[in-house]
């Protein structure tokens, strides 16, 4: 795909790890950061970061919101970053700080003027007759307080909070014990008396997901992605707070295309209700694939998701969609031209596992390994060089510290993120091809109990 457009554009990443800012320097030339923390990385090409951390600053929870809602971190971007556009992981929607609403800078995608999807109730009461998703029924928070109240036979349950993202508000249901714990991650939540989704669980179903892309032009959609979540070899489950994402595949095999086809043709449909609500820019959706090859769609994500960063570190110009560009360019309303649809039918292959810690208590990072090239090759995992792009040589790794030295963390905190050109998965969706360089970066850490203040 060949897209024109201006590279004039001044823009701003915003998010807590900078490296998750990371892409738009390959498009646009006066692209910076500004993050939480800084990163560890020496490489001239590298976008400038500007970290709030690094001035002793604390916030009291590790998002984009919070860091916004800091005043030190909002009079440093009234000061230095006037006329920019403003990008962050998520649409900040009406939570946008007062001082920043008369900022001269522009906040790309709070302007949101379709309905929030990503409320799971909202998305399966409003396409439940139009697309495929598990066997469900909905209650509020207060109408559940035991198994007879949801479970008509013994078969397991899957039950889901509203507006909990990441897969933390998402439980599978076994017995009553099961319920108690999930009712109590609810509680603790907004709103107070939250809709829960209550699905039918679909047994040894394999997770796949889209990214796609409102357009002017039309809905674009990329390769069937398969999602790794909450996989115990990068998170403890006993850590009910955690985001469950854990990483993503994309890799090209047998069966592919005639699942591509259906998802896609699922995907058009939410695509165009979303377009004629005015939405731009990317979304993501989730499936589930059962033994006998059916399709169930599960939930969307309006906003950049967590492939995204995936997607482009593999990016291929003029062979692939640049999905990030085009969210940028859309939000923005820079004008641009598609000069040339086509795309590569076998997409660029390769891997993200996302690190988290796996201690059940507060945390104190004693020992990081560095960001940057890596090979591994006997188990060892060796320092090459500095750096924050993906080596096209396929027996080489990028690793990117999440959290620097000396940092106190959350139980569960993710730590770090791990990029290859090579699968991670087996046909069953295991980890366990990857299993000993999993250890061998857990291994580069040295996290010890840290008090609570």
């Amino acid at each position: 795909m060949k897209v024109s457009f201006k590279k004039s554009l001044k823009l701003l990443g915003v998010g807590i790890s900078p490296f998750s800012r990371l892409g738009p320097q390959q498009w646009f030339d006066d692209y910076k950061i500004a993050a939480y923390y800084g990163w560890d990385i020496a490489d001239q090409g590298a976008p400038a970061v500007e970290s709030l951390a690094s001035l002793g600053i604390e916030l009291p929870r590790l998002n984009s919101q919070s860091l916004l809602n800091n005043a030190n971190f909002q009079q440093q971007l009234v000061d230095e970053y006037k006329d920019h556009h403003v990008l962050t992981y998520k649409p900040l929607g009406l939570k946008i700080p007062p001082p920043l609403q008369k900022a001269t800078f522009k906040l790309l995608g709070t302007n949101l003027s379709c309905p929030f999807y990503e409320n799971k109730a909202l998305f399966r009461q409003e396409f439940g007759k139009l697309l495929p998703f598990p066997p469900f029924k909905i209650k509020r928070l207060s109408e559940i307080g035991s198994l007879a109240d949801i479970q008509s036979s013994s078969e397991p349950l899957i039950l889901q909070h509203e507006t909990m993202s990441g897969g933390r508000g998402t439980f599978l249901i076994n017995q009553e014990s099961d319920l108690n714990e999930a009712l109590g991650v609810f509680r603790l939540n907004r709103p107070k008396n939250p809709k829960i989704v209550i699905s039918q669980y679909i047994d040894s179903a394999a997770e796949r997901s889209l990214q796609c892309c409102v357009t002017k032009y039309d809905t674009l959609i990329g390769p069937v992605q398969k999602q790794i979540v909450n996989a115990p070899e990068l998170l403890n489950p006993q850590n009910l707070a955690t985001e469950k994402f854990t990483g993503a595949e994309i890799s090209y095999g047998l069966g592919m295309e005639p699942l591509h086809k259906e998802m896609t043709k699922l995907a058009k449909v939410v695509g165009d209700k979303l377009a004629s609500t005015g939405y731009h820019g990317i979304f993501g959706l989730d499936f589930l694939v059962d033994k006998a090859g059916h399709l169930y769609l599960l939930e969307i994500n309006q906003r950049l998701t967590g492939v995204t960063p995936l997607l482009t570190m593999l990016y291929r110009p003029t062979q692939d969609i640049p999905f990030l560009l085009l969210h940028i360019l859309e939000l923005s309303g820079l004008d641009y031209t598609i000069d040339d649809f086509s795309v590569d039918l076998v997409p660029a292959q390769g891997s993200l596992m996302i690190f988290h810690s796996l201690s059940t208590n507060t945390g104190l990072i004693k020992k990081t390994p560095s960001s940057g090239i890596y090979s591994f090759q006997s188990n060892e995992l060796s320092f090459i060089k500095s750096g924050y792009q993906l080596s096209r040589e396929e027996n080489q790794l990028l690793v990117q510290r999440i959290v620097p030295l000396g940092t106190k963390i959350k139980p569960g905190s993710k730590i770090a993120a791990l990029y290859s050109r090579q699968s991670v998965l087996d046909h069953r969706d295991s980890l366990a091809p990857a299993k000993s360089l999993i250890d061998a970066l857990y291994n580069q850490f040295d996290i010890q109990p840290a008090h609570i203040d």
